[in-house]
């Protein structure tokens, strides 16, 4: 008898930092109901390959909503034997490399289990991602093709009873020291259920990434309501080779401090970075091509830039997310559920840092600055453009503790910005923080006031870090 696989593009949901998983949208991404241990050759239409075209509005913070079963594509009656290719497979997610090519370390499935097992029953949970500019969903042609979406809409393809809710903790040009800042504020005030954490192309300014990336796992995995993590190694090409027109890869793409803190920890590890080169390597795809295969119409470039993946790349990052998770699931019956609590880093001077950011109370500005949106850790803090009008932004912090202005100057700046606490003036210039950077203040006593004098661009200030 032929087998006949209606594959679903799901479409996953708007990047707030609270989002609803779960639509009858259907988008670019692997779909709980392939079993890729079933399929030798698939039999398919032309219309089964298909995605149901429909909008979807934008959901309010905090939102949720029930998955809805997807419709079907409908299957002609004249079938024709389609064998798919090395692309497709990797498209529709059952490409078996995904799992056997992108797993770096296979890990302690217990609390992934311990989900699984909850959400079959039903519930409300939270899935999200922590990281840089490609967790935020950098480069994604839309909302809706962040990797993190997509694997957020996984689950609730996986688990209909449930509910599932996307938490978007990315924060571009980020390392793991000013994570551990805002781990708290961004992503462990909500919850989440389910962690995806991604820092392998985001070390840079952090020497001490073993101490910081431990911190970061250590401080998931203590929660209360024991969530499951899972990272994710993305990687680059030459950025030199690339304006030239070469991509090549990275003479070395495995991080190692972050390596030996995902090992310490014994977390469920991938490697987009493994797994794309390799595809690379076979001319299966391509890092920045602009070519198409011409039978299926798929495009084979996984790159937007030098670094950033565009919605293909996002989309093979959900697939070997999801291939590992599918195997968990695939053999759930057999999977421990026992947790055991995690240890303390052997470096624990990161553990109680604390950020204040533009949900505090005791704020004052005027001027130039204006709070921001809030929708997700990105669009925290103040902005400040250039202005003759008289500004300042008052934030109180505890006394007599190390400040660090976690801020990023806009293009094209020029200027300077005095931070003192009526006792301690210290001052910023553009050329301490071209990308987001921790500016270290020194010990202030109470509130600090900022007052820029900037003669052109401007300023975002995230929040404020205060260590110990």
């Amino acid at each position: 008898m032929k087998k006949v696989l209606s594959i679903l593009l799901v479409l996953a949901l708007t990047l707030v930092t609270v989002t609803a998983c779960g639509s009858d949208e259907t988008a670019k991404t692997s779909s709980e109901q392939v079993n890729t241990s079933q399929i030798s050759s698939i039999t398919a239409t032309s219309s089964e390959v298909s995605s149901k075209e429909t909008s979807t509005s934008a959901i309010k913070e905090s939102s949720s909503s029930k998955k809805k079963p997807s419709s079907k594509p409908q299957v002609s009656s004249k079938e024709e034997e389609v064998e798919l290719t090395p692309l497709e497979k990797i498209y529709y997610g059952v490409d078996p490399d995904l799992y056997t090519l992108g797993l770096k370390n296979k890990g302690d499935t217990s609390r992934i289990a311990a989900l699984m097992k909850k959400a079959e029953k039903g519930g409300n949970y939270k899935i999200a991602v922590l990281g840089g500019s490609i967790s935020q969903g950098a480069s994604a042609s839309s909302v809706y093709s962040s990797y993190g979406n997509l694997v957020c809409e996984w689950w609730a393809g996986a688990f209909p009873e449930s509910n599932f809710e996307f938490v978007n903790a990315g924060i571009g040009s980020t390392n793991p020291e000013m994570a551990c800042y805002r781990i708290e504020a961004d992503l462990l005030a909500f919850k989440p259920d389910f962690v995806i954490v991604d820092f392998n192309v985001n070390t840079y300014l952090n020497e001490d990434a073993y101490d910081t990336y431990s911190t970061i796992l250590y401080k998931i995995l203590s929660q209360k309501n024991s969530p499951a993590v899972m990272t994710i190694d993305f990687t680059n090409c030459d950025k030199t080779l690339y304006a030239t027109g070469t991509y090549k890869k990275p003479s070395v793409f495995d991080n190692k401090q972050i390596t030996k803190a995902t090992l310490a920890y014994n977390i469920p590890a991938v490697s987009y970075a493994k797994y794309v080169w390799n595809k690379i390597d076979a001319k299966i795809l391509a890092w920045r091509l602009g070519g198409y295969e011409k039978k299926s119409g798929l495009s084979r470039d996984v790159g937007a830039d030098y670094i950033h993946p565009n919605d293909t790349g996002h989309m093979v990052a959900a697939n070997i997310i999801t291939a590992y998770l599918k195997k968990v699931k695939d053999n759930l019956s057999k999977e421990s559920t026992k947790i055991t609590a995690p240890k303390k880093p052997e470096n624990s001077s990161y553990i109680n840092l604390k950020y204040v950011t533009n949900t505090a109370n005791g704020v004052t500005l005027n001027g130039g600055f204006k709070a921001r949106s809030n929708e997700t850790a990105s669009t925290r803090g103040w902005d400040y453009n250039a202005t003759a009008e008289a500004s300042s932004l008052t934030i109180p912090v505890p006394a007599n503790k190390a400040i660090k202005v976690f801020m990023k100057f806009n293009d094209g700046s020029s200027g300077e910005i005095k931070v003192t606490d009526g006792k301690t003036t210290e001052t910023i210039i553009p050329a301490n923080a071209k990308t987001p950077t921790l500016v270290d203040i020194g010990k202030m006593d109470g509130k600090i006031t900022l007052t820029p004098n900037m003669q052109s661009g401007g300023f975002v200030i995230f929040g404020i870090g205060i260590k110990n």
